[in-house]
């Protein structure tokens, strides 16, 4: 299989850093609307995952994944990935660096899992999305992008090597293949015409994860970070 790198043609030493207003201001409007973002590369990415399956091995890696949160009622989300699912811990509001006006929110996640208990906390989330009178008016208020990461790949590696059997079903059902000097970021967009499930709502809820693509080509100019 080829690597993201070149599947992407990505630059050696690209990092997808972006800040918290870039990500609601650049990515998630424009992305939900049809418009053109910094970062435009696409391509089919996954399925129902644990976040170490998405991971596969790299999980010094973070993962930025835009999605559509499945609703089990007009005050209830369902969240879940695989075996386990994602526990809201607090909210922030996000805020324009230059009015201070409140832009949308940044809703902060662990990961517990049934199976795997010993990594419940490792995998964190944060989830994105633009504040609610304006997602409501656009129709948007269902789309959102999240940040996954691994706050101690050490202790949750060491896990899970621990588990012969989990490793070799791992890498049968590999995603990709990201050599050492790839970037420690990658974005997550969804394909064109693709319809998402995955996100889910309050603890306890269960529903299965969708397919994502990825989106991993660097802005060709310095972002313009205006007012949204």
């Amino acid at each position: 299989m080829s690597t993201v790198r070149s599947q992407l043609q990505i630059t050696i030493g690209f990092r997808f850093l972006p800040t918290k207003e870039e990500i609601l201001c650049h990515y998630l409007k424009p992305i939900i609307k049809g418009d053109p973002t910094p970062a435009g590369v696409m391509m089919f990415y996954g399925a129902n995952r644990e976040p170490w399956n998405i991971f596969d091995q790299d999980w010094a890696e973070s993962f930025w994944i835009i999605t559509k949160l499945k609703k089990r009622s007009k005050s209830r989300i369902e969240r879940t990935a695989g075996d386990g699912c994602w526990l809201q811990q607090y909210v922030k509001e996000v805020e324009h660096k230059d009015s201070g006006e409140v832009i949308g929110l940044d809703k902060y996640f662990t990961f517990t899992s049934k199976k795997s208990k010993k990594s419940n906390g490792q995998w964190i989330m944060h989830e994105y999305s633009l504040k609610d009178q304006e997602a409501a008016s656009a129709g948007l208020s269902d789309s959102v992008i999240c940040k996954i990461k691994n706050k101690d790949a050490t202790v949750v590696s060491s896990d899970y090597k621990e588990s012969e059997g989990e490793i070799k079903k791992n890498k049968k059902r590999k995603l990709m293949d990201v050599p050492p000097d790839s970037t420690n970021d990658v974005a997550i967009v969804p394909e064109e015409n693709q319809t998402f499930d995955y996100m889910a709502a309050e603890v306890g809820g269960f529903s299965p994860s969708p397919p994502f693509s990825a989106c991993l080509k660097p802005a060709t100019k310095p972002l313009d970070v205006g007012r949204c």
